[in-house]
């Protein structure tokens, strides 16, 4: 059994790979992670804010220089919607910055419904998040990495919507607001 059937755990690492391709799109640097986990090792961002640390009522423009970049991969329980809505927010303060949210593709919750991205992308296939104790795959119980048992989507805020479908459709179906414009069959 996937440890992504159990609600124990919620903050999961994002895969070293999916770091590298969200720094290379925001052209070498991630400015801030407003929902950084505890495990220091895990931080890829230049400032971070801990989960606890209340990145929900912490302004994140303080951390961010003009046209500067935001990557969030929140937890994935009950306040998703919450993280993902302050990310909005901060977005409408800031339209300068770019932000990226990694979520659960709940295209049939109310939170992901009530999200007004410039532009998102639906992953193809699964994703194998990394575990903040051990920095290896999420595991199953026979030792394998078990990718994650939802899909994900890549939410984008910011003034370079059209940057964002172009650099992320290889990676799955890019939509621009909710308007289909790519993918591949």
């Amino acid at each position: 059994m996937s440890k992504f059937t159990s609600s124990s755990r919620q903050d999961y690492g994002t895969p070293p790979e999916w770091i590298a391709r969200i720094r290379d799109f925001f052209g070498g640097r991630i400015h801030l992670d407003p929902c950084a986990s505890w495990e220091e090792r895990l931080h890829f961002a230049e400032s971070n804010i801990m989960e606890a640390g209340d990145g929900l009522s912490a302004d994140w423009g303080q951390y961010v220089p003009q046209g500067g970049s935001v990557f969030m991969n929140s937890p994935f329980g009950r306040d998703v919607g919450k993280w993902c809505l302050k990310m909005q927010d901060e977005y409408r303060k800031r339209q300068d910055v770019h932000y990226i949210a990694l979520t659960p593709a709940r295209v049939s919750s109310h939170w992901f419904q009530d999200l007004e991205p410039r532009a998102t992308l639906f992953i193809r296939g699964r994703v194998t998040f990394i575990d903040p104790t051990t920095r290896a795959p999420v595991a199953c119980s026979k030792g394998k990495p078990a990718p994650a048992t939802f899909p994900v989507a890549l939410s984008y805020w910011g003034p370079d919507w059209e940057h964002f479908l172009a650099f992320w459709e290889p990676y799955g179906v890019a939509l621009w607001g909710w308007g289909y414009v790519g993918g591949r069959s």
